[in-house]
């Protein structure tokens, strides 16, 4: 569900957010090298999520991500080309899993460039 809300500080900005109480998805396909970006927010300082990065053609998960203390908000990137769906787990069932944002970007100069899918998922955090 997409929910859009004025800002905390009253300021004519409005914000924006997915949330669901069991999980969703969102997938994508990039024909060339791209860095995914997401932002994470968790204005309650409770929720535990599992970000879970899956190559759309064989189910195979890529990289996890589990989150938590992340009250001060957090990005999480991946380099990546090719198709994938990326599943936003919410690990209590008591706490919705929350994504403030997202960002499609060409890689900088300052990007490593995986040789492999394993320079992905054994890439420092």
């Amino acid at each position: 569900m997409l929910i859009p809300c004025t800002s905390k500080d009253r300021t004519k900005r409005n914000d924006a957010f997915f949330y669901s109480f069991n999980h969703f998805t969102v997938e994508f396909t990039a024909s060339e090298l791209i860095m995914v970006t997401l932002y994470m927010y968790d204005d309650l300082d409770k929720r535990e999520v599992l970000i879970e990065l899956i190559e759309s053609q064989t189910q195979y998960i890529v990289a996890k991500h589990m989150l938590k203390d992340f009250s001060g908000g957090v990005y999480v990137s991946f380099l990546l080309s090719g198709h994938y769906r990326l599943a936003i787990k919410p690990l209590d069932v008591e706490y919705d899993a929350l994504l403030m944002g997202i960002f499609f970007d060409p890689p900088s100069e300052n990007s490593i460039k995986p040789k492999s899918i394993m320079d992905i998922i054994n890439s420092p955090e």
